[in-house]
């Protein structure tokens, strides 16, 4: 190799290093301008705006109206930027939601999903019908008697669990036994009866195998005509005139 060649391939490393360099630099610079874009795009820009509410699971109690009220949604607000907790909470303070989910779908929608709490009865409470659900929350209120419930005469004194297990008797009657019982008392958990028209009484015990409990009464008030059933031990059920 001649002394002036390697002069000349000396002399073209640190130029290339120095092209090298540059578009090191041109592409981290690039790549730190995307990545500002891309923050300021997603945490700032209106591109990215929660500008629409999707309510869904309101069926008899709520509407979508109601749900939107409660969740007070920023529209407008870059989506990132919605505190999903702070919905979560204001539509589950609704009575009647028993449960719901908020999540994010881009790039502008806050959907709100949520399960209704279901009537399965009723009581009269501080001068008001109250419509209660599975575990006797009430989460309604009304002038008249909610037609179609079986009502609740449970003293108010007793306690929470008392009137959810008898909400749980209410909610494993089918609909036509429950459309002949005026009333369902109790004043221990086994102690629940079946108040129904021309007065008879069942005597129901604790809410405890509520559909075995049904069959058998089912049966005996097809078989004959009682004043009184007993299947508070469906196994041993007794009945009187």
């Amino acid at each position: 190799m001649s002394p002036s060649h390697s002069v000349s391939t000396l002399n073209r490393r640190p130029a290339s290093r120095r092209r090298s360099g540059r578009r090191f630099l041109v592409v981290l610079t690039l790549v730190v301008a995307l990545v500002g874009f891309g923050g300021w795009l997603v945490l700032f820009s209106s591109w990215l705006a929660a500008d629409k509410v999707a309510v869904t699971g309101t069926t008899t109690t709520l509407s979508a109206t109601e749900v939107e009220s409660a969740a007070q949604v920023p529209l407008g607000t870059p989506l990132i930027r919605v505190d999903l907790n702070r919905i979560r909470t204001a539509v589950a303070a609704l009575p009647a939601v028993k449960t719901v989910s908020v999540r994010r779908v881009w790039p502008h929608t806050v959907a709100i999903a949520i399960r209704e709490r279901q009537p399965v009865a009723c009581r009269y409470h501080d001068g008001a019908w109250q419509v209660l659900d599975l575990q006797g929350v009430a989460f309604r209120a009304s002038a008249a008697r909610p037609p179609g419930l079986p009502v609740l005469a449970v003293d108010a004194s007793s306690p929470d669990d008392l009137l959810q297990q008898t909400a749980e008797v209410a909610a494993a009657l089918p609909a036509e036994l429950a459309s002949q019982t005026r009333r369902i008392t109790a004043t221990t958990m086994d102690s629940i009866d079946l108040h129904l028209k021309r007065g008879r009484v069942v005597r129901w015990g604790s809410a405890t195998d509520s559909d075995r409990k049904v069959e058998v009464l089912t049966a005996l008030m097809v078989n004959g005509k009682a004043s009184q059933y007993d299947v508070s031990v469906p196994s041993q059920p007794t009945t009187s005139k």
